[in-house]
């Protein structure tokens, strides 16, 4: 990624300090404006200043895509207008979830939303550092509030998906996904879908969506199954949502920073709701491919060995020497990474031995939670690799 030097800013680092600020400032403004016209005034006698929502999936769609245009460059967003556009992404979201009831058909599915989906690209495009105000405890990165609103308007397409497939009123008709590729997420929207028995299991599958150039490169993508429940009555069809964000949305979490902790596969969240009070699948398989390939993953990393006189193998020796009244703290990296510190504390006059340690890296599967970090609990690893590591984890199952 290139950067522009001191002074220069912009995609293409031809606008100077000042031009970018005119042009933060007036981006705020059309943000202002819009806000603005996202409400109007009744005509209600009792109380004719009352601001009303703009409601209709007509107006949220056309506010949606003019809203697309103020924020495509990433670039020229402040933190102020990153908050505004967060604002009017969160209204939009609220009006489409309320705008079709259960059963009800709704114009507003993934293909007529790239308004507000390319929004959201946008903001998570913003710089690592921009933070916005959060609820209740402080402030949180753009990055991270964007994948919260993207969570929630899943969710809403994932219904309205849902009831427009229903509504056809045909049990043979196989609905196709839909799929949205985008720099900081993919998504992939998947109404009706029927678990397929096999091998005495039933279960669906979906992949994360790849590009063009991804699929002519070769690039696998991941996996996941939905496992029905042995136990499961009825027939089932769950209505299913993949939305794949890049690891690198998750770099600059201070937590995972102040943990030392990394993924190597970019983090997948599945949406999942049923049809007709189905059950829903009792666990997931996932399949997760590596972002970069991961050589070490179950290899006993012990560097040069050496021999004992008995001829058993053993992990190569530290020895440190100490003096008396002399204080040293001495740090010896072993072959395999590892650092064994020895302490002379002044009172020793002597030699202090030890091992090099055994290191064997291994994969963890873990379920994010909402401040980023993982949690292994109800996850396990199946299988893994240098590519991809398989991941076990539970779900509600019936009921």
């Amino acid at each position: 990624e290139c950067s522009c030097d001191n002074g220069f800013n912009g995609d293409d680092c031809s606008k100077s300090d000042a031009d970018m600020e005119n042009l933060k400032r007036t981006r705020e403004k059309l943000l202002g404006g819009l806000s603005t016209l996202m409400t109007t005034t009744t005509t209600d006698s009792s109380n004719s200043s009352a601001p009303v929502p703009v409601a209709s999936a007509s107006d949220l769609l056309s506010l949606g895509n003019s809203l697309a245009l103020i924020t495509q460059k990433a670039s020229e967003l402040s933190p102020a207008a990153v908050q505004q556009s967060l604002d009017i992404c969160s209204t939009i979201v609220s009006g489409a979830s309320s705008s079709a009831s259960d059963g009800a058909t709704s114009t507003i599915t993934v293909e007529s939303s790239g308004g507000i989906l390319n929004t959201l690209n946008s903001i998570m495009s913003t710089e690592p550092d921009s933070t916005t105000s959060g609820s209740g405890s402080g402030s949180e990165t753009a990055s991270s509030a964007a994948k919260d609103v993207l969570t929630s308007f899943t969710a809403t397409l994932l219904n309205n998906a849902a009831n427009n497939a229903a509504a056809m009123n045909d049990a043979t008709v196989v609905v196709a996904p839909s799929v949205v590729i985008l720099d900081n997420f993919r998504l992939s929207v998947s109404p009706l879908a029927v678990p397929v028995l096999n091998g005495g299991v039933s279960s669906v599958g979906f992949t994360t969506p790849l590009s063009a150039l991804e699929e002519a490169s070769g690039i696998p993508s991941s996996g996941i199954s939905l496992v029905e429940d042995a136990n499961a009555s009825g027939e089932t069809a769950w209505n299913v949502a993949v939305v794949s964000i890049p690891v690198s949305q998750y770099d600059n979490n201070p937590l995972l920073i102040e943990k030392n902790l990394s993924y190597s596969t970019n983090p997948i969240t599945v949406h999942v709701t049923t049809q007709n009070n189905a059950d829903g699948p009792a666990y997931a398989v996932f399949t997760l491919q590596h972002v970069e390939s991961q050589g070490d993953l179950g290899v006993v990393v012990e560097g040069d060995w050496v021999n004992e006189l008995n001829g058993a193998e053993a992990y190569p020796l530290v020895n440190t020497t100490c003096v008396s009244n002399e204080t040293s703290a001495v740090n010896t990296t072993c072959p395999n990474g590892y650092v064994v510190q020895h302490v002379c504390d002044g009172a020793m006059n002597g030699q202090l031995s030890s091992r090099c340690p055994e290191v064997q890296i291994l994969p963890e599967c873990a379920i994010l939670q909402s401040n980023g970090l993982p949690s292994s609990e109800g996850c396990e690893v199946l299988s893994f690799g240098p590519s991809s590591t398989t991941c076990k984890c539970a779900m509600g199952g019936p009921g």
